[in-house]
């Protein structure tokens, strides 16, 4: 079955005052306690995951991140598997390509120019809108 954890198990997880209130909880209550193995496992795949963003965008800019600016990073990348499947110019797709880096300000930008890349790209948008979600919610 499920069960209802009513605190964040990761420590940088959320905004600032998220997590000074969380803390304040913590320091009030020992109710809701996960399991260490549980709080391990998460805390690894948290960073795990954090660290994957931070070698595509620095800090900064996955704090300006929205979940509005991934719409349309998403919405770019159904314009370039368009093109790709249409057979649209090398040149067209490179500046879809351009666009869709600029929405999510990355540092590292590899070529969006295949389906795979596009899916590869697709997947990471949904990571980076979990952790803005995350974070939002928090």
């Amino acid at each position: 079955g499920w069960m209802r954890v009513d605190r964040l198990l990761h420590s940088q997880m959320g905004s600032s005052v998220a997590r000074k209130l969380r803390a304040e909880r913590m320091l009030s209550s020992d109710t809701g306690s996960v399991s260490p193995v549980v709080s391990s496992l998460l805390s690894c795949l948290w960073s795990e995951a954090m660290a994957s963003v931070r070698v595509l965008a620095d800090a900064r800019s996955l704090r300006s991140l929205t979940s509005a600016k991934i719409d349309k990073a998403e919405s770019i990348l159904l314009s370039i598997g368009d093109a790709i499947k249409s057979g649209s110019s090398g040149r067209s797709i490179g500046d879809l390509s351009e666009q869709f880096f600029e929405q999510l300000a990355l540092e590292r930008r590899t070529p969006v120019d295949t389906m795979a890349a596009v899916s590869r790209a697709h997947d990471f948008c949904q990571l980076v809108r979990d952790m803005v979600s995350v974070s939002e919610v928090t």
